[in-house]
């Protein structure tokens, strides 16, 4: 009798339960499927990209705004709970994540992430670390990411592939959960963190660059976790979480120091300035986090000195030709970097310069509204300073993007400092969307603000022509036809074995150094490309086989091959550049050079002949 008496207040109690579920997730079921629907029309848009149709480009489009805009509207919303705004940026997070592994479904095709395929190999066949790697010798020497991804693939059984695209997963959604923890935590608001979060997932590098297998990939989100669990370390007075929490930030600041170079030093500049703000402002009960500056810049020392001291020399390299070129530009003795235009000369449609540009003028717009509520609510917050001065900083480095050799820091800058763009532009905006003088068309004006600052973002990362899928290799019946590179890569080391010295372009070399496991040497640096590029073979030219001690050199006759960001392959709708005819035949008219492969574009030349004359000269 008791248990049929109760069965009403059961039914109550549970519809009450459900209800109250439902009510705490809001539209985030809805939501999770128009993404998904967006998902399956950049799907369809990569099929249609294989088959070279012109129109799959709007289609990517139309799905990633169906993607982006309904999810951005809700977030900027008042209504959904604290759990639906956190739930809804996963599944937008996760969603971005699933672009990227549609655009490269079957192997790893961004240039570093071939790089970091061989360190993992190595160290799967060797089983130790810091196996040389000839095209990026710094990566051996940082192999958090392989570590992580070769033990995974050790467990599971599953390969170096499915194992990396796995652990760059994870850092995905750990990077959304920490920021959204740790904006939650500065700003006291949900809604302001979900749109901070969701400002973030605009920079330009966040749909393919960061989410490329690359140790940044994953030392980004643990610095966002130092970040979140700092700030939960500043005022917790609970014992035991202080203790927890002051080994999280040291074993993931140690993680990150193995993993990324520049990461963690800007994680150790990072804690310093939070450190001075600190004392500056003068806050009451919080703890200063200069101890763990202290650590990060000790075991970051430690690393550079012991183990990494070819860190310093690469990074030198890199910032020196930016900051070098400033001047020449500024003189006229160098050109300016003609802005949407690719490496390959591509230039990027009206429309798509018109959004660029419109994405930059409307942060522009809106920093001053997020800085003047930071100061007027906020300044005494010392995390909260120094991530506007990274907003700043972010804004003062654009005009690094039209100096030649200043772009890649200005691009690579842009998904630290932009963890200040987000704060500051959601803090400003955020609050006149709730202002109750809001309307409808305002209220509409920021999502359509957001999204244009989404679309340009993508625009300033990636080349139009390499944002969809593009044949990796062809099925004809039973006949399988691989592009060049790829059976050129397998030929060679079937044929001519592991571990010969070879001279190759940007694109070739990849494969190369991943497929075949050969010693590559490119670029500039060692004189390879005027090498290849020269008329004749003459004295320099012998020089440069001799200095490097080379065995072998790869030849590709369309210019793009020296482009990296082209990939492992090249867009079927573009007319190559080619080498000049005299570049092509000098190795063809040369006695003491013999050609051993040849697939059409690419030709393989044996020069130990010349490199035995030179020794014994």
């Amino acid at each position: 009798m008791n248990l049929i008496a109760s069965s009403p207040e059961r039914v109550n109690a549970l519809r009450a339960g459900l209800s109250a579920r439902t009510t705490q997730w809001g539209w985030l079921p809805l939501l999770s499927l128009i993404a998904a629907s967006g998902l399956c029309a950049i799907a369809m848009a990569n099929r249609f990209s294989y088959e070279t149709i012109g129109w799959a480009q709007v289609l990517f489009w139309v799905g990633l705004l169906l993607l982006f805009v309904p999810i951005a509207a809700r977030l900027a919303s008042v209504e959904p709970t604290r759990e639906e705004r956190l739930g809804l940026l996963l599944v937008l997070g996760l969603s971005v994540y699933f672009i990227k592994l549609m655009h490269s479904p079957f192997a790893f095709t961004f240039s570093d992430e071939r790089l970091h395929l061989y360190n993992a190999n190595a160290i799967l066949d060797s089983h130790h670390l810091f196996q040389a790697n000839s095209m990026l010798p710094v990566s051996a020497f940082y192999p958090g990411l392989e570590n992580v991804t070769t033990a995974l693939s050790n467990v599971a059984g599953l390969s170096v592939f499915d194992s990396g695209r796995i652990v760059i997963g994870l850092a995905r959604l750990l990077l959304v959960c920490a920021l959204f923890l740790a904006y939650e935590r500065l700003l006291d608001s949900a809604r302001i963190a979900g749109l901070a979060t969701l400002l973030y997932m605009a920079n330009s590098n966040y749909l393919y660059w960061s989410a490329q297998f690359s140790y940044e990939s994953l030392a980004l989100p643990l610095a966002v976790l130092v970040l979140f669990a700092v700030l939960r370390w500043e005022k917790t007075r609970e014992p035991n979480l202080t203790i927890g929490l002051r080994i999280l930030i040291l074993v993931t600041m140690t993680a990150i120091v193995i993993t990324h170079h520049l990461t963690s030093y800007l994680l150790v500049v990072y804690l310093a300035l939070l450190s001075f703000a600190g004392l500056v402002v003068a806050r009451d009960k919080q703890r200063n986090p200069g101890f763990f500056a202290l650590f990060g810049l000790v075991a970051a020392l430690s690393w550079l000195i012991f183990v990494s001291s070819l860190t310093l020399p690469y990074l030198y390299q890199i910032f020196s030709r930016a900051f070098v070129s400033i001047p020449a530009m500024l003189t006229g003795e160098l050109g300016g970097r003609e802005l949407f235009r690719a490496g390959s000369g591509a230039v990027a449609p009206l429309w798509e310069r018109i959004v660029g540009v419109a994405s930059i003028f409307l942060l522009v717009l809106g920093t001053p509204f997020g800085l003047i509520q930071i100061w007027r609510w906020r300044r005494n917050h010392a995390t909260v300073l120094v991530l506007s001065a990274a907003a700043l900083t972010y804004f003062a480095i654009l005009g690094l993007r039209v100096v030649p050799a200043g772009w890649e820091v200005a691009n690579r800058a842009s998904e630290f400092l932009y963890l200040g763009v987000g704060l500051v532009f959601a803090v400003g905006w955020g609050e006149l969307y709730s202002s109750k003088r809001a309307n409808r068309i305002m209220r509409a004006a920021l999502v359509g603000a957001i999204a244009v600052i989404f679309t340009g973002g993508i625009i300033s990362g990636w080349p139009a022509s390499l944002r969809l899928s593009l044949p990796y290799r062809v099925t004809n019946s039973n006949h399988i036809v691989e592009p060049q590179g790829f059976a050129a890569a397998r030929w060679t080391r079937s044929y001519l074995g592991e571990g010969n010295r070879m001279a190759a372009d940007l694109t070739n070399g990849l494969f190369l150094l991943a497929e075949a496991e050969q010693i590559i040497l490119t670029g500039k640096a060692h004189g390879v490309q005027d090498m290849i590029r020269s008329e004749s073979i003459g004295r320099s030219e012998k020089n440069v086989i001799h200095a490097l001690d080379l065995n072998y050199i790869v030849v590709d006759r369309r210019l793009e091959s020296w482009d990296a960001m082209m990939g492992l392959y090249f867009d079927t709708l573009t007319t190559h550049q080619e080498l000049s005819p005299g570049a092509i035949q000098k190795f063809d008219s040369s006695p003491n050079v013999s050609r051993v492969l040849d697939t059409g574009d690419i030709a393989i030349y044996d020069v130990n002949e010349i490199q035995q004359d030179e020794a014994n000269k």
